[in-house]
C-alpha cells in the first residue's frame, strides 16, 4: 500500500492538474467578445468571472484593456494601476511554487512577461494622453525606463545588446511634452527615442525610426533654439528643416493604429541528453546549442546516472499575423502613412527568448525530480510507480498563460488640421488586395493636440487548439 506521503502527493497532484487547460479556452467567452470588438460585453463577462488568485495579474490586465477599448478611461486606469502593483509585488509563496514546480507551473501566480508589464504603462500613458493629463503620461513612460534598466541588469553577462530602454516610450514621452508646448524636453525625449531606435530597436527588432520622429526632432530643436543640434540632425537625416508655424486656427491630431493581436504561448517539447561526471550533471540540447550544468548530491547522482535522454516542455510563442499590415490617414487634403513605432510581436518573442535560460533551468530541475520520484517508488511499489509515472507525464506542461488582447504592432501618424469639427478617414490594407475604410470625426481645438487610437483586431486564420 502506498504510504501516507505518497497518497498526499497523488491527491495534491490531481488538484494541480486541474489547472492545465488552455488559458484561452478557460476565458473563451471573453476573448470571443473582445475579438468581435464588443468591448462592453467583454467587460461585463470579465466582471462576472471568478478567477483564482494566481491569475489576478492577467485578470486586471484584461479588465483594463476591455475598459480602455470601451472608452472608460478612468476605470481602465484603476484596473491597470492594480495590475502594475501586482506585477511589481516581489513577495512569493515558496511552498505553493515548490509544489507547482513538481507538477505544473501554471499553478504558480502569473507574474507576466517583461513586455506585458511594459504594455500596462503604454495603455496608462495613452489613456492619460486622451484625458489631456500629460504629466501623468510622462510618469508612466519614466516607469518603463526604470523597469527596463532593472531587468537589463539580470542579463548583462548574456546579451551583447541590452534591451535597457524602449524607443517607443521615449517617443510617447516626447509627444506628451510636445502637447504641453515644452519643446526643450520634447526634443530631449525625441532624441532619446532616435538613439534607441538606431541602436537597440534596429539591432534587436529590425525596426528603424519613423520618419515622423525625424520631423518632430528637427521641429523641436528649432523651437528650442538649439541651432547646433538642428544642424547636426539635418546632416544626420539628409534633410533641411523649413519651419511652418501653425496658424492660430489650427490644431494637431496624433493617431495610433493598433493592428492584429499579440502572439499566444503554446507548449514546445525539446529533448536533452544527460551525462553525470562526479558531482555534476550536464544536460545538452543540440537543436539550440544549450548546455546546462547542475551540482548534484549522491542521492541525485545514483538516480540520474542511468538517465541518458529525456524531454521537457517549455513555452513558445505562436504568431498571429494581422489581416491588415499597412494604413493611411486621410485628413483635410493630406494623406499620411501610418508608420510602425513598436513591433509588439517582435518584443514578445525576444523577451521570452531572453528569459528562456532560466525557464529551461527550471524545467530541467522539474524533470529530474520526476525521474527521482519514479525511481524511488518503483523499488517498493511497482503499481504506485506506474501511476505516479503516468500522472507526472500528464502534468508535464509549460506555463502558456499570456495577455492575449494586446496588439501585434503599433503604428502612428501626426497631421495638422483646421480647428473645429473635422472628418478623418483611415484606409487599411492587407494581403491579397484587402482594403477597408473607417471614418472618424474629431473636434479639433486651436493650438491643442488631439490623441486617438483604433485597433484592427482581425488576424489571419489561426487555431488555438
Amino acid at each position: 500500500m502506498a504510504s501516507h506521503a505518497l497518497r498526499s502527493f497523488i491527491f495534491a497532484a490531481c488538484l494541480l492538474l486541474g489547472g492545465c487547460s488552455s488559458y484561452y479556452v478557460s476565458y473563451y467567452d471573453y476573448h470571443q467578445a473582445f475579438e468581435k470588438a464588443d468591448f462592453e460585453a467583454a467587460l461585463k463577462i470579465l466582471k462576472k468571472t471568478q478567477v483564482p488568485r494566481r491569475d489576478h495579474l492577467l485578470y486586471y490586465m484584461n479588465l483594463g484593456t476591455a475598459a480602455f477599448m470601451a472608452q472608460h478611461y478612468e476605470e481602465a486606469l484603476q484596473y491597470f494601476e492594480t495590475a502594475y502593483r501586482l506585477g511589481n509585488n516581489l513577495s512569493r509563496n515558496y511552498l505553493t511554487e515548490g509544489a507547482a514546480e513538481l507538477i505544473n507551473p501554471m499553478y504558480k501566480p502569473y507574474r507576466g512577461e517583461y513586455f506585458e508589464l511594459l504594455m500596462i504603462h503604454y495603455y496608462k500613458a495613452l489613456a492619460y494622453l486622451k484625458l489631456a493629463r500629460y504629466e501623468e503620461a510622462i510618469v508612466e513612460c519614466r516607469r518603463v525606463d526604470i523597469l527596463l534598466r532593472r531587468w537589463a541588469s539580470y542579463y548583462k553577462n548574456h546579451e551583447k545588446i541590452q534591451y535597457k530602454s524602449d524607443a517607443f516610450f521615449y517617443l510617447m514621452m516626447g509627444l506628451a511634452y510636445d502637447a504641453m508646448a515644452d519643446y526643450n524636453n520634447a526634443f530631449i525625449a525625441y532624441r532619446n527615442a532616435w538613439n534607441a531606435y538606431q541602436t537597440i530597436h534596429a539591432e534587436l527588432f529590425g525596426l528603424s525610426a519613423p520618419g515622423q520622429l525625424k520631423k518632430d526632432l528637427l521641429r523641436t530643436a528649432y523651437l528650442s533654439g538649439l541651432t547646433e543640434e538642428l544642424r547636426f540632425f539635418e546632416k544626420e537625416f539628409g534633410m533641411t528643416y523649413e519651419h511652418k508655424p501653425a496658424s492660430e486656427v489650427e490644431g494637431e491630431l496624433v493617431f495610433f493604429w493598433h493592428t492584429g493581436l499579440a502572439p499566444v504561448k503554446v507548449d514546445k517539447v525539446i529533448g536533452f541528453a544527460t551525462r553525470v561526471i562526479g558531482d555534476r550533471a550536464y544536460f545538452y540540447n543540440d537543436e539550440y546549442g544549450w548546455k546546462f550544468e547542475e551540482y548534484i548530491s549522491k542521492y541525485e547522482r545514483e538516480r540520474l546516472g542511468k538517465l541518458e535522454v529525456f524531454s521537457i516542455v517549455i513555452p513558445e510563442y505562436k504568431e498571429r499575423s494581422p489581416l491588415y499590415q499597412s494604413a493611411y490617414l486621410i485628413a483635410d487634403e493630406d494623406t499620411v502613412s501610418m508608420e510602425l513605432a513598436e513591433d509588439v510581436n517582435a518584443v514578445a518573442f525576444y523577451t521570452l527568448k531572453q528569459r528562456l535560460f532560466w525557464e529551461i533551468s527550471s524545467a530541467v530541475l522539474r524533470m529530474a525530480i520526476r525521474k527521482a520520484i519514479e525511481k524511488g517508488i518503483e523499488k517498493d511499489n511497482e503499481e504506485a510507480a506506474m501511476w505516479i509515472g503516468l500522472l507526472l507525464q500528464m502534468g508535464q506542461q509549460a506555463d502558456t498563460r499570456s495577455w492575449m488582447t494586446l496588439p501585434y504592432a503599433i503604428h502612428y501618424a501626426r497631421v495638422r488640421l483646421p480647428a473645429g469639427k473635422q472628418s478623418v478617414k483611415l484606409l487599411v490594407q492587407g494581403t491579397g488586395g484587402k482594403r477597408k475604410n473607417y471614418d472618424f470625426t474629431f473636434e479639433v481645438k486651436a493650438g491643442k493636440t488631439t490623441f486617438h487610437y483604433f485597433h484592427n483586431l482581425q488576424t489571419e486564420s489561426f487555431s488555438y487548439y
